[in-house]
């Protein structure tokens, strides 16, 4: 059930939707548990999502790109699978390798539920990317996200580099 084709890939990662459920309650395993965890996290796929979960993947687990699930959910705009990530304790700092956080990819979609539920998990509103630009300056054009960040004490990358921070 497990075996590999020349792709490497196992038929957890071929099969559609339904199929995959199926095959996950008789135990099968994907070749790459982060991949499919992070990649049904950025599609929506909230019953994927638990499924992964229940199976041990690994909430905080990267990819290629250093994007973690939480990441990937919070930019395409999944609410429901960002508050089941953040319930089971996936990291609300954690950068991919532009410095990008979750709250960064939130804000430049404009997903104001979102950030609203980052801000609950104490997400940090001012984290710097590697060009020291915050979620704010990420909210350009984006009334209501800029304006709920601002509530919560967020600065632009600018604003911290003269205030020495």
């Amino acid at each position: 059930m497990n075996t590999k084709n020349k792709a490497g890939l196992t038929p957890l990662e071929l099969a559609d939707a339904d199929a995959a459920e199926v095959l996950r309650k008789h135990g099968a395993q994907s070749a790459v548990k982060l991949g499919a965890l992070s990649d049904d996290a950025a599609n929506g796929n909230l019953e994927a999502v638990k499924q992964h979960l229940k199976a041990g993947s690994d909430v905080n687990g990267k990819d290629n790109l250093g994007r973690t699930p939480l990441y990937r959910a919070a930019y395409n705009g999944h609410k429901e699978i960002v508050v089941l990530l953040l319930e089971n304790k996936a990291d609300t700092s954690a950068r991919d390798a532009n410095g990008w956080s979750p709250m960064h990819g939130s804000a430049y979609k404009g997903h104001v539920e979102i950030i609203a539920a980052l801000i609950t998990a104490k997400a940090e509103v001012n984290a710097k990317d590697t060009d020291g630009d915050t979620p704010l300056d990420w909210a350009k054009n984006k009334q209501k996200v800029a304006e709920l960040l601002r509530k919560n004490g967020a600065k632009t990358g600018a604003d911290l580099k003269a205030a020495g921070k």
